[in-house]
C-alpha cells in the first residue's frame, strides 16, 4: 500500500495536492486524488500527472458496489475515494496524495491514516458540520490525522497557537508556516506544496514556476472571442476577497452562482467593497443545491437573472464586450467548468501546463 499524504483545509486544496503531485513525480510513483472536478469525474485520480481511465474508474466504483458498499450508506464522494486507493494499490503507487471533501475528521480520507499531512488556509465553510468558529474549523481539520502524523501548515495568521494546541491534544507533530502570505496566491499554494514535498522525500526539491504550472479553473486567465476572462472556483467569503484582490484593477462583469450554504450577503458585501464590477449574470448550479438567480440577484446590485447557463455565460460575455470590462466567472466549480468547456467550443485553449 502507498504512503498517504492528507490534504486540508477551507482554500486552496485542489492547487496544493496537484502541486505536490508535480513535486513528488520525478522522485517517486505518485497517484493523486482531487475533487470536486469541472468537468469529468476521472479528473479527480491521476497516476504520475495522466488521469485515469473513465472505465476503469467506473469498473472500480462497480466493484466497490458489488461488494455492498453502497448497502452501507455511503456516498458518491466515499466510493470515489475508495475506488481512487483502489487503483493507487493495484498500480503500485509509492506516495497517494488525498484531498479531503468536508472537514477531516468525518471525512473518508482519514480511513487512509496518512503520516503526513498538509493543511492549507482555514475559514468559514460548512459550519453545519464543522462549526461556526475558524477554530473548531480548524480542529476539525487537523483530525484528519492519526496519532503521530506530521502536519505541515500554510500562513494561519493568528490560529497558529491554535493549531498548535490541537495538534498537541490529537497526538500531531506540527510545523507552522511562514506568518505573511505570498502573492498571487497560488505561490502561497506551491510554497507549502513544495515544503511537504521535502518532508514526504527527506530531501530538497526545486520550487515551482507557477506561472508555468496553472490548475485548471484556479485563476484560469483566457481570451474568448476577443474578451479576456478569468475562471475562479472561488466559493466562500476568503475566496472571494482573495479572487478579487488578484484581478486587475479595471471594470468587470461577474458571471455567478452559488450553492445553498453559501453566504450570499458575504458575497454583496465583497463586490460592494471592491466597486469595479460594473454588472453581475446570476445563473444556476446543477441540479437542485443552488441558490435561486432570482434571489441571489434580489441580494446584488446590478444583477441580470438568467438560469440558463450557457445564456448567462453568453450575456455576461456580450456585457464584457459592450463595456469593454474583464469577465469574471466564479461561485462555483461545475459552472466554471460548463464556461471552460463553453469557452473551448468559441477558440479558447487551456494554457500549457493548466
Amino acid at each position: 500500500m502507498p504512503r498517504h499524504v492528507a490534504v486540508v483545509g477551507s482554500n486552496g486544496k485542489t492547487s496544493t495536492a496537484t502541486f505536490l503531485g508535480r513535486l513528488l513525480r520525478p522522485h517517486v510513483h505518485v497517484g493523486v486524488f482531487t475533487s470536486p472536478h469541472l468537468e469529468r469525474w476521472s479528473e479527480r485520480v491521476t497516476i504520475d500527472g495522466v488521469e485515469v481511465d473513465v472505465g476503469d474508474l467506473a469498473d472500480a466504483v462497480e466493484r466497490l458496489h458489488e461488494r455492498g458498499a453502497a448497502a452501507s450508506g455511503l456516498r458518491f464522494f466515499d466510493l470515489l475515494t475508495l475506488a481512487a486507493e483502489e487503483i493507487f494499490a493495484a498500480a503500485g503507487v509509492e506516495i497517494a496524495v488525498v484531498e479531503a471533501g468536508i472537514g477531516g475528521r468525518l471525512d473518508p480520507v482519514r480511513l487512509t491514516r496518512p503520516e503526513l499531512v498538509a493543511l492549507t488556509r482555514i475559514d468559514f465553510e460548512h459550519t453545519e458540520l464543522l462549526g461556526d468558529t475558524r477554530e473548531a474549523i480548524l480542529r476539525e481539520k487537523l483530525a484528519v490525522g492519526s496519532p503521530g502524523a506530521h502536519v505541515v501548515a500554510g500562513s494561519l495568521g493568528e490560529l497558529g497557537p491554535v493549531a498548535l494546541d490541537a495538534a498537541h491534544e490529537l497526538g500531531l507533530t506540527i510545523e507552522l508556516g511562514p506568518a505573511e502570505r505570498l502573492r498571487p496566491f497560488q505561490r502561497e499554494n506551491a510554497r507549502l506544496a513544495r515544503r511537504v514535498a521535502e518532508v514526504a522525500l527527506g530531501a530538497r526539491v526545486e520550487a515551482l514556476d507557477t506561472t508555468a504550472t496553472e490548475v485548471r479553473g484556479r485563476f484560469e486567465i483566457g481570451v474568448v472571442e476577443d474578451v479576456p476572462f478569468v475562471a475562479d472556483v472561488a466559493h466562500n467569503a476568503a475566496a472571494w476577497s482573495t479572487l478579487f484582490a488578484e484581478l486587475c484593477r479595471s471594470p468587470r462583469v461577474a458571471v455567478v452562482a452559488l450553492t445553498h450554504e453559501r453566504p450570499v450577503e458575504a458575497l454583496a458585501e465583497e463586490l460592494a467593497r471592491d466597486g469595479l464590477t460594473i454588472a453581475t449574470v446570476a445563473t444556476t448550479v446543477p441540479g437542485d443545491r443552488g441558490v435561486d438567480p432570482e434571489a441571489l440577484c434580489a441580494a446584488l446590485d446590478r444583477c441580470n437573472p438568467e438560469p440558463d447557463r450557457p445564456g448567462a455565460f453568453r450575456r455576461g460575455l456580450d456585457l464584457a464586450r459592450s463595456n469593454g470590462a474583464l469577465l469574471v466567472v466564479f461561485g462555483a466549480t461545475y459552472v466554471v467548468g460548463e464556461f471552460l468547456a463553453w469557452a473551448r467550443e468559441r477558440g479558447y485553449s487551456p494554457k500549457p501546463g493548466s
